[in-house]
């Protein structure tokens, strides 16, 4: 058995007497053999959902209520989390950081950038709180929101979404049902996007401009041999007020939403629009070098800019109008924001698991589209302007799921 790689019970089923012994592959090959789909094809196999929406097309799901007495993953939590984290916090803290600065850091669970960026305590969630809101959302929006191909199956029929073109696996390009290459499918579209599945924060995007790699020397062949479970996607055309103020990359607006525990009704809460910059092309990253402005909830209309900390030497740098264009940013509205909310509101009623979604939403000159969503969004981000507990239904939220202690009256 050790020697032919066979299990007890395979070895008493298969013949393996001369000649036919090569007819049975061993146990141990199974090992190899798990790895001949690549990791579209195991998510697809591996999660139902994902399947079910691909071979069965269900899109429905019915609405749930929210029991603060039901068993939770709350109770599984790891305290050690919290002490990895604030270990990280002071490790990226620079050699000169002051004792009192780093003790202080440590007492407000702040990392040393969000302690640059806005009061700790208060009105504002700490950098170590964010670990709480992971166990917000359940195993169905955590795998519908890091999952840019089952967001794209589910989402897709409820919102607007970029138009899948194509899936890159292991070097290969298929679309279409077939095998072909990014030179021929790029020359049908003039504009293509190509992103990781699973990534975040903008990571490994690429965009292909009339058949031309955008700010890459590598040629198209060789970018993709490199390239294993990548979407590629129609690039989404913004609005001409998004275009005007930065040209270089697709400028996004992060849209907050929350399911109020006491009236089981969806709500923004926060919203923020991030500008590229001629350091995060072709992304519009914040903390790379873009700005962001709050956008007011009631009516659309863009605050001042500001520049992340770490990119202006640890202060908070303001601009009412963009840096490399001169573009202003103040004062501008969002086209069609109350079409914006109430459709992602809407999205949320149809899939009511996602309770706490963190939409990157593109507004476009018919309407809007949405990017992705993500399960735990940037806090600095969201709270540059201003403290998320602000809002008392914001603040109501974090309390029911336990992320913050209720306030004392």
């Amino acid at each position: 058995m050790w020697r032919r790689g066979y299990r007890t019970y395979a070895y008493a089923l298969c013949d393996l007497s001369p000649g036919f012994a090569k007819n049975y592959p061993p146990d141990s090959s199974r090992l190899d053999i798990a790895f001949v789909n690549g990791p579209f094809a195991r998510n697809v196999l591996n999660d139902k959902l994902l399947f079910a929406q691909l071979v069965r097309g269900y899109s429905t799901f019915a609405p749930v209520m929210l029991d603060p007495s039901m068993p939770s993953r709350y109770d599984s939590k790891r305290p050690f989390r919290h002490l990895k984290k604030h270990w990280r916090f002071q490790r990226d803290a620079p050699l000169g950081t002051p004792w009192s600065r780093r003790v202080d850091m440590l007492r407000r669970g702040a990392s040393y950038h969000s302690y640059a960026l806005y009061p700790q305590g208060g009105e504002y969630l700490s950098d170590a709180v964010r670990l709480e809101t992971f166990f917000i959302n359940g195993t169905f929006a955590h795998d519908l929101l890091d999952d840019k191909l089952l967001f794209t199956k589910i989402v897709g029929k409820v919102l607007n979404v970029p138009t899948l073109v194509a899936l890159i696996e292991r070097g290969q390009v298929f679309a279409k049902g077939k095998v072909t290459t990014l030179t021929e499918l790029a020359a049908g579209y003039p504009d293509l996007v190509l992103k990781p599945s699973g990534g975040t924060r903008g990571q490994g995007v690429y965009r292909l401009e009339a058949g031309t790699l955008s700010g890459h020397t590598a040629s198209l062949e060789e970018l993709v041999c490199g390239l294993d479970n990548y979407l590629v996607t129609e690039t989404v055309r913004q609005a001409p007020y998004a275009e005007t103020i930065f040209p270089g990359s697709t400028n996004s607006v992060r849209v907050m939403t929350f399911i109020d525990p006491e009236t089981l009704e969806p709500f923004v809460g926060r919203a923020v629009h991030r500008f590229g910059g001629t350091d995060t092309v072709p992304t519009d990253n914040w903390s790379r070098g873009g700005l962001c402005a709050n956008v007011d909830l009631a009516t659309g209309t863009l605050g001042p800019g500001v520049r992340h900390a770490k990119r202006t030497g640890g202060r908070l740098e303001w601009r009412t109008h963009h840096p490399d264009t001169g573009a202003a940013i103040e004062g501008v509205a969002i086209p069609c924001w109350r079409e914006i909310c109430e459709g992602l509101i809407r999205a949320v009623k149809t899939l009511p698991f996602l309770t706490y979604v963190g939409w990157d939403v593109v507004v476009t000159e018919s309407g809007f589209c949405v990017l992705e969503g993500n399960n735990n969004p940037d806090l600095d981000l969201l709270q540059v302007h201003g403290g998320l507990l602000k809002d008392a239904r914001v603040r109501r939220f974090y309390e029911f799921h336990k992320v913050v202690r209720k306030r004392v009256s």
